[in-house]
């Protein structure tokens, strides 16, 4: 099924949150210069105050509220200065007070896009968070996964990545209650979070599955990582007797084709781990070229 096009605003919004600050200062500061000499040029004639809005928005949605405050004041004076001949027969009082108003329209419609904006961040960081947790959700960690499979592509890097799986975990809930089945999931994805580099994604698949990519991880560092992982899971449930963890990894130093051939060949060791009686580590170095290539047995188990 193809994806459902996103509507034209939003893609526009998008493409221009995507320009760099810098870069949108200096368009907003172009634009702004176009505008205030075509006011200029076509004299009281023709009114281009809506269009000082333009440079306004882009400095504002690009570049923050500050710039933004600061644009509309140039573009008050800009407009002011346009429009002299006009407004040289006002006594200075007036005249003032038409730059101060002028100003204040722009500074709402400046503020009421930096509000728009950060709602939209707020939102959006909301959308790819588990709000138990507090790390990435399933739809964060494949962006992240597809954005660090074309790097390792283009750089010939490997990657490594882990599965991971409360062993029983319905059976924490239905005996020792909801709350505390949440609490082993929030120290999972705290022992995941302290045991790896701020490069590397930590991610709550749903219910009681986890992940961890590891860009630009070859096998060797992988080796030692992964058992220090299951130790520090160990530690973290020492007082749990009946709380295990099954790891499931892959160290691929040849690019997959996609994220879910990834994630079948780190989910095969993790089943494996489960069928030999749960609580281990496989790890398997791969140069994962078919989904369908033979799980040999790692470590752990």
């Amino acid at each position: 099924m193809k994806p459902k096009p996103k509507p034209v605003p939003e893609v526009a919004l998008a493409a221009i949150a995507g320009v760099p600050a810098p870069a949108g200062l200096t368009l907003g500061l172009l634009a702004l210069g176009a505008v205030t000499a075509g006011d200029y040029l076509t004299g009281d004639e023709t009114a281009f105050t809506l269009l000082y809005l333009g440079p306004i928005a882009l400095v504002t949605w690009t570049a923050g509220r500050a710039w933004g405050a600061a644009t509309c004041l140039a573009s008050a004076v800009a407009w002011l200065e346009a429009n002299r001949s006009l407004h040289s027969r006002l006594p200075p009082g007036l005249l003032y007070w038409n730059l101060g108003i002028q100003a204040a329209e722009f500074l709402v419609v400046a503020l009421l896009l930096a509000a728009l904006r950060e709602r939209l961040e707020a939102e959006g960081a909301l959308a790819r968070t588990d709000p138990l947790t507090g790390i990435p959700n399933r739809r964060s960690f494949l962006e992240a996964a597809e954005r660090e499979l074309e790097r390792a592509r283009r750089q010939a890097s490997p990657l490594s990545l882990a599965c991971l799986d409360v062993d029983d975990f319905k059976r924490i809930n239905d005996t020792l209650g909801h709350e505390a089945g949440d609490r082993v999931l929030v120290a999972v994805a705290r022992a995941l979070v302290d045991s790896v580099r701020r490069v590397d994604v930590v991610a709550r698949l749903g219910g009681d599955e986890f992940a961890l990519l590891l860009p630009d991880t070859a096998a060797e560092r992988a080796a030692s990582l992964f058992p220090r992982l299951r130790q520090r899971l160990c530690e973290a449930f020492a007082e749990e007797e009946r709380v295990s963890v099954s790891i499931g990894a892959v160290t691929l130093h040849e690019a997959p084709r996609d994220v879910d051939e990834m994630l079948r060949a780190a989910d095969r060791l993790l089943y494996a781990v489960k069928a030999a009686g749960k609580g281990g580590l496989r790890h398997e170095v791969s140069a994962a070229r078919s989904a369908s290539t033979p799980v040999p047995r790692g470590s752990g188990g």
